[in-house]
């Protein structure tokens, strides 16, 4: 089960990524269509593993393969964006959404923010 913290990360990233996924595609629709299908189908994807989270579950693996698959999508798009542009607001833009997803993944994969306050230590002591 995950932590607190991390769920509540999980919660708040999906509306975070889909509107900076519909704001890149609104800027230039033509150069980030796979961040703002990223976005939405995995913003989706992720407040269902939020909820999931939430009431529960174990959701880490469905919750880090959809963080790996958005963050690649996002890297093609801020590499090509880069390359095509240079520095400005939308590299900018993809850059720290892409940051923004690493971050989440490495938060869920080194579990950060300690145990869920429900489990019991190894100890068999809370």
């Amino acid at each position: 089960m995950l932590n607190y913290k991390l769920c509540l990360a999980l919660t708040l990233y999906p509306p975070l990524a889909a509107a900076l996924g519909w704001l890149a595609h609104s800027w230039a629709a033509w150069m980030t269509q796979k961040a703002f299908y990223a976005g939405l189908a995995g913003g989706g994807l992720c407040l269902v593993w939020a909820v999931l989270a939430w009431l529960g579950h174990r959701i880490r693996a469905g919750a880090v393969l959809t963080l790996m698959v958005m963050g690649f999508l996002f890297l093609a798009d801020t590499v090509q964006m880069w390359q095509e542009r240079g520095l400005g607001k939308l590299s900018l833009l993809l850059t720290g959404l892409t940051v923004l997803t690493v971050l989440l993944l490495t938060a869920l994969v080194h579990d950060f923010g300690g145990p869920h306050p429900d489990e019991k230590s190894p100890g068999g002591e809370r």
